[in-house]
């Protein structure tokens, strides 16, 4: 919550102490790290580093797959911060294609229309819509 209330440095000193911390004691094939990769990519978005926001969340995709799987709505967020880094740069095909699949992993989980991952992606969709 630190990310969206503006304070970028003192969530991402957190998330930074957080890794270390989840690096010892779980491991890096572990879903709360991988969680912690997807947080840590969405705050890169949010800052414009677009670059470290792909790296963190394709790694955090790479071991969810192996993790938690590909039906799995954690990794249908990660896809859909993907698309958000997409959409920041304009990126619309790309951004499309991995929000679709979020979608697509959020609807077949049961996931609620009604929660907050599920509607973020859905509003995203509708802006795609319009530049796809």
């Amino acid at each position: 919550t630190l990310s969206y209330q503006g304070d970028y440095a003192k969530a991402f000193e957190f998330y930074l102490q957080t890794k270390k911390i989840f690096e010892v004691t779980l491991g890096e094939n572990h879903p709360s790290f991988a969680w912690l990769l997807t947080a840590l990519g969405s705050l890169f978005r949010l800052q414009g580093e677009y670059g470290k926001a792909l790296e963190s969340l394709m790694k955090s995709k790479d071991i969810q797959t192996q993790v938690v799987g590909e039906s799995h709505p954690d990794y249908g967020w990660t896809l859909h911060e993907i698309s958000r880094v997409y959409y920041d740069q304009n990126k619309f095909d790309e951004a499309y294609e991995y929000n679709t699949k979020s979608l697509q992993i959020f609807s077949s989980s049961g996931l609620s229309k009604t929660h907050i991952d599920y509607k973020s992606a859905i509003e995203l969709d509708t802006l795609l819509l319009t530049k796809h």
